[in-house]
């Protein structure tokens, strides 16, 4: 029941307890961390923290509790930085420009793309803007016209 708070410019993530009391923060360790680089958005899945860096390009990087890199996970060009953890731990990630979904394994094997042309009019994706998975697996995804679409998978 922590909150982990990602600090963009420091390259850090801040620990607080349920209470909002601060625990620690943990530095991120990793060769793609420059000067011109932010960590936009992070994830927690069995004690690891996943986090999106943004430089030149868009990395998602597995960390430790302690900041210790674990592994890179995606290829800067098969995302961009708009990312959720399902319940099994497989990443989902938003292509902004691509209006597409796309399913990674935790280790970052593609698993499935989800396209437009397979889902119902209500469903279509325009600039997919945040993406949330819920604990039914359901994929809830905030567009830049500012609609929402709900996907079970």
């Amino acid at each position: 029941d922590n909150i982990y708070v990602c600090e963009s410019y420091n390259h850090s993530v801040s620990l607080f307890d349920k209470n909002l009391n601060f625990l620690k923060r943990i530095h991120l360790k990793s060769p793609h961390i420059t000067s011109n680089t932010l960590t936009i958005s992070i994830k927690l899945y069995e004690k690891n923290i996943f986090v999106m860096l943004v430089g030149y390009d868009y990395r998602l990087q597995v960390f430790s509790e302690d900041g210790q890199l674990i592994r890179g996970v995606i290829p800067s060009s098969e995302l961009s930085t708009f990312f959720s953890l399902d319940q099994i731990g497989n990443i989902i990630a938003a292509d902004y420009r691509g209006n597409q979904i796309r399913i990674f394994s935790n280790s970052g094997y593609l698993i499935h793309t989800i396209y437009n042309d397979e889902l119902t009019e209500e469903q279509k994706l325009f600039r997919p803007m945040r993406i949330f998975v819920d604990k039914q697996n359901n994929i809830v995804i905030a567009h830049r016209n500012k609609k929402y679409s709900l996907i079970a998978f």
